[in-house]
């Protein structure tokens, strides 16, 4: 089943979300009390919604999701902003559940569906069912 949380829900299910958000993020322990609190603010205020898979009363997978309206383009995005699977999940479940996601998307009124990655099994995922890459994305330590 895909439950998409309401801002109240939050709270039920905070150290899943933020146990989940830190690991695919891959977030440095010196920096997890400002991204927890960041996170959390952004899912209480709906600036971040939260998408659970679950089943049998456990949770499956975390989707992080965040809208932006690019002014240019004209057009509004569903960013996938954190991913996380607690179990290997099969085809048919991806698949189910990137339907369900597409269809909420659709119907929050966007036209694209975007995620930035450097997770390999993510990144292949993304392209079996349908995204492409747009950009690379490249920064030095100064």
């Amino acid at each position: 089943m895909i439950v998409k949380l309401a801002s109240t829900q939050i709270k039920d299910h905070w150290e899943s979300i933020k146990f989940s958000a830190v690991k695919a993020d891959m977030v440095q322990e010196k920096d997890v009390p400002e991204y927890s609190v960041n996170l959390l603010l952004d899912l209480l205020n709906d600036k971040a919604q939260c998408i659970m898979s679950i089943e049998d009363g456990k949770i499956l997978r975390i989707l992080i999701v965040s809208f932006m309206y690019d002014i240019i383009s004209k057009v509004k995005k569903m960013v996938f902003r954190t991913m996380y699977s607690f179990v290997l999940g099969t085809d048919e479940s991806w698949v189910k559940e990137s339907k369900a996601v597409y269809q909420y998307a659709k119907k929050m009124n966007c036209t694209e569906i975007c995620m930035t990655t450097m997770n390999p099994r993510i990144v292949q995922l993304a392209e079996r069912y349908g995204m492409s890459e747009r950009s690379k994305n490249y920064s030095v330590n100064i």
